[in-house]
């Protein structure tokens, strides 16, 4: 028998581009409690906070990802693109592997959730988020966990798994040591969200702040010792009373315990880009660019008119800040074409993008960077996707052709 399932994979290339609750601090918890008592550090952040972005499992060499497609039991496994090399390859070394079997150094059992690759300080970490509903089915393979290895696959380690009732919540930050997420825990039809630190050594994990549930508090990046935090500034129901939601940024600093607003803006006006300490803004009523600096909390306008066709507004697209340049796509009226251009973000200058990419659809869409490619110039950038199909056999015996 035969099935067919359509799932699209990446074509990548190496490009230079040249234009373009309580909200208090938790303290660590004390020897009666039953979760990771041991670690009690001296200061909360170790170093320089950084998101760890969709794409940032890279090093000068190559690339880590996880295979689109799942063997037949459902497991996945880790894959590795070999810049000098210019090809793909399981991370295992084993000969003569098929790369389906429990033998396979870079396969991962099914999880339900999926998993993230990230790199931290010299080691490669795999986060799995969890997946509740699958609990019945996995049991603890769906529990939230992370895992690290060597960067070549080897000395794999789950360091520390979390409850059936939890769950883990990008942005993944690190301050290049530890890495901070969003634990989600549901207990009793009660949810609570903190902001915690795992220890990649020993596993031993600690909350450092508590997300306010009731304003629908989550993170957006991190900083310094700070994290950008968003959420309503009211209780849910009060805002559902008004009928309006407006959302609102928090700069808290974790070190400290301070939570100061950053940036208020009116409900449906702004797209919204955050990098480091600054959010780059784009205002639909004003059809102009601005950067806002969490900490001193200028705001400066780059670009008083961005586009010179001021009709239509609300069919932009604020895509990306990178390479110095904010980057902005726009749909016509009726729909049919998409044109982009870009800003200079110290100048304000403006000038038009044509680095595309087409997906299996046909539809034109910017070049995807990745990530840049440490100590180079060169970025990892998406250029567009093929079909290719491949065989994956099934516990019964049948073959199942993937369309990948």
């Amino acid at each position: 028998m035969k099935k067919r399932i359509g799932i699209l994979s990446i074509l990548s290339v190496v490009l230079t581009l040249t234009s373009c609750g309580n909200n208090e601090p938790i303290e660590p918890l004390g020897a009666s409690s039953s979760v990771n008592s041991a670690q009690k550090p001296a200061q909360i952040v170790d170093g320089e906070l950084q998101s760890l972005k969709w794409g940032s499992a890279i090093t000068k060499d190559g690339y880590y990802l996880m295979d689109p497609v799942a063997n037949s039991d459902n497991s996945t496994n880790i894959m590795y693109i070999d810049f000098q090399s210019k090809s793909e390859i399981h991370l295992c070394a084993s000969a003569n592997c098929t790369h389906t079997g429990p033998e396979c150094e870079g396969r991962l059992p099914a999880s339900g959730g999926g998993s993230r690759p990230l790199i931290i300080s010299n080691q490669l970490v795999l986060a799995f988020p969890g997946a509740p509903y699958f609990n019945d089915e996995l049991g603890e393979a769906s529990f939230p966990k992370i895992m690290t290895m060597g960067m070549d696959g080897k000395d794999k380690k789950v360091i520390t798994t979390f409850k059936a009732a939890q769950e883990i919540f990008e942005p993944y930050v690190t301050d290049g040591e530890n890495l901070y997420c969003t634990l989600e825990t549901t207990e009793a039809n009660e949810l609570k969200s903190e902001i915690i630190k795992i220890n990649l050594e020993t596993g031993d994990w600690i909350p450092v702040y508590e997300l306010n549930v009731e304003q629908g508090e989550q993170v957006i990046d991190a900083y310094g010792s700070n994290f950008i935090i968003s959420g309503v500034g009211q209780s849910l129901d009060e805002t559902l009373a008004q009928g309006t939601v407006t959302t609102i940024f928090y700069n808290v600093n974790i070190s400290t315990g301070e939570k100061k607003t950053v940036f208020a803006p009116e409900p449906g006006d702004t797209m919204r880009v955050f990098q480091g300490n600054e959010i780059y803004y784009y205002s639909i009523s004003e059809n102009a660019l601005h950067c806002l600096d969490c900490e001193t909390l200028t705001d400066k306008t780059i670009c008083e008119k961005v586009f010179e066709d001021e009709t239509a507004l609300n069919l932009v697209e604020f895509l990306d800040c990178r390479d110095g340049h904010a980057l902005f796509g726009r749909k016509s009226e009726d729909l049919e074409d998409f044109s982009m251009l870009q800003v200079n973000l110290s100048t304000g200058e403006k000038s038009e993008f044509n680095l595309t990419r087409t997906n299996l659809a046909g539809t034109v869409r910017p070049a995807q960077v990745l990530s840049k490619i440490p100590g180079t110039e060169q970025y990892l950038v998406k250029i567009g996707e093929k079909s290719v199909e491949k065989e994956s056999q099934q516990p019964d015996g049948t073959s199942m052709y993937v369309t990948t």
